[in-house]
């Protein structure tokens, strides 16, 4: 999960970002997916997102995440 340092004014803001991982082979298997964690509850200051990868010999991972809304 994220935590904002700042509370938003409302649990209805958007998240968006992108990850990706280097493994040293340029092999399109070690790409990584971002998204949204439906199994949490969105509140004003903490929001989650998933990442994953399916080879196992991801040795770099960058993960970058954007918040866009009104702070409270």
């Amino acid at each position: 999960s994220q935590t904002l340092t700042n509370a938003m004014g409302n649990a209805n803001y958007v998240h968006s970002g992108s990850a990706g991982v280097n493994d040293g082979s340029g092999s399109a298997s070690s790409q990584r997916v971002y998204g949204y964690n439906t199994a949490r509850t969105q509140s004003t200051t903490v929001y989650n997102i998933n990442t994953g990868y399916d080879n196992s010999n991801a040795v770099n991972a960058y993960v970058v995440s954007n918040v866009h809304g009104d702070l409270a």
